[in-house]
């Protein structure tokens, strides 16, 4: 996203062999320019979808998850200009469960009912996989939560229906999709662990796009050739 003109141009080049094309970003800084914001917009209406990374809903304690030392607001302000524009169903926006931060049940209430404040219609919430010392499972806070097979959609599942948190209020939430991405694997820079749960996960995905083949992707390389594998 630092080269938005750039990634027009793959969009366009891409969109004849892909049915959904997908962005995941944490925003440029250069969008308190207002050329910036126009191309993200423009942008934003050639994609499918966009996953927005904000660490948290609110400025100070996404400071503290992204080391910053300067007050900085506009990923928040951005958001909230691209809903006051109508683009609430062209992205969601994603925060992290990180310790310290955002850990405990009353947090991650606190950042769902600051998102639906905004009209944020689709929320992810993680679970970080690349530092185990910063690591809270959403398990660790509803015990409870029932979050079905260990292959629903991949590592993510959406919460919906009796899946909900008792004390979450329905109401707030009506219309509000939210999805929890499940850490697959644990990752720091020495070791790479993962639960007999999880490599059950993997074990099973991996039978089920041999036996189906995945056709969710392409892969176009430099002579121009475009196929489904690597």
């Amino acid at each position: 996203m630092l080269y938005p003109d750039k990634v027009k141009m793959l969009v366009d080049f891409i969109r004849p062999y892909v049915k959904e094309i997908t962005m995941f970003t944490a925003l440029p800084p250069n969008l308190n320019h207002e050329l910036q914001k126009f191309r993200f917009k423009e942008l934003l209406n050639r994609l499918d979808g966009c996953n927005i990374s904000i660490g948290s809903a609110y400025p100070n304690t996404a400071m503290d998850i992204m080391g910053m030392s300067k007050p900085n607001t506009w990923r928040q302000q951005f958001v909230r200009e691209l809903i006051k524009d109508g683009y609430a169903d062209k992205f969601r926006v994603s925060f992290c469960l990180v310790k310290k931060h955002i850990e405990f049940e009353h947090q991650v209430k606190m950042e769902l009912m600051e998102l639906a404040h905004w009209g944020v219609k689709y929320i992810k919430i993680n679970e970080l996989t690349h530092k185990p010392d910063l690591h809270v499972g959403i398990k660790d806070i509803w015990p409870d939560l029932k979050l079905g097979p260990p292959i629903s959609s991949g590592c993510s599942t959406f919460l919906k229906g009796n899946k909900w948190p008792k004390d979450l209020s329905k109401k707030m939430f009506k219309g509000i999709k939210i999805l929890v991405k499940r850490g697959c694997a644990m990752v720091d820079d020495v070791n790479y662990t993962m639960t007999n749960s999880e490599k059950l996960k993997l074990i099973i995905r991996n039978v089920r796009d041999y036996l189906k083949g995945r056709k969710n992707y392409k892969v176009i390389y430099n002579d121009g050739l475009v196929t489904n594998s690597w």
